[in-house]
């Protein structure tokens, strides 16, 4: 890193840039599902608590936190509070939320599969969106397709128009993980195919020849 940056000062190098691949992360549909269900029951649970506390402060010394305190509380709240956000979310692809979920968008985030043949269909499930934010951007530097993407983004597939760039199709063996894989037998691996390490660099004296 410290070579990189005397590197960078001196111009020899040009700095990174954040629409670069290999600075993000992929968010699959499970993250942004599990996000909402999560503001949902935090909602849920911040409301049974106000109650508790109001109705504790009312009874005083008579109160005592019981399953029929906590169901009276819930109140009307048990009946589809949870599923009626993500059965709009899921069929409408809109985002309704209170404290933004840390996203950058809150439209757009499912789309109608287009069943014109079957590689068309499946070819949905491999698609991967920069976002909706981006689309308005008159800046190019967001669609380009850098070196570091070759392999993992498909550099053909994407459409015309709009999008361009910002809709692209990961790559046939490139997989979408959610776990960093092992490498500990890496090294040696590598060892063995013929990779010299630091370690194993030894330098002569200047008095040796």
């Amino acid at each position: 890193m410290a070579q990189k940056l005397f590197a960078l000062v001196k111009g020899e190098c040009a700095p990174e840039t954040p629409d670069n691949p290999q600075f993000q992360e992929a968010a699959v549909s499970g993250h942004i599902i599990l996000l909402i269900i999560r503001e949902r029951m935090e909602n849920i649970l911040g409301m049974v608590r106000r109650k508790l506390e109001f109705n504790a402060k009312r009874k005083k010394d008579t109160f005592a936190v019981t399953s029929n305190e906590v169901i009276r509380a819930l109140g009307s709240h048990q009946n589809g509070e949870i599923t009626r956000g993500l059965e709009y979310f899921l069929a409408t692809g809109n985002l309704i939320t209170k404290i933004g979920l840390s996203l950058q968008q809150d439209t757009g985030f499912s789309v109608i599969a287009e069943r014109i043949n079957q590689l068309r269909f499946v070819s949905h499930f491999r698609a991967i969106h920069r976002g909706a934010f981006f689309m308005e951007m008159r800046t190019t530097d967001v669609r380009k397709l850098r070196p570091e993407a070759w392999g993992f983004i498909c550099p053909v597939h994407t459409p015309d128009g709009a999008p361009c760039g910002l809709l692209n199709h990961v790559t046939a063996s490139c997989r979408i993980v959610t776990h960093y894989s092992d490498t500990r037998e890496l090294p040696a691996l590598l060892a063995d195919l013929g990779m010299l390490s630091h370690k194993s660099i030894v330098f002569a004296a200047e008095n040796e020849e």
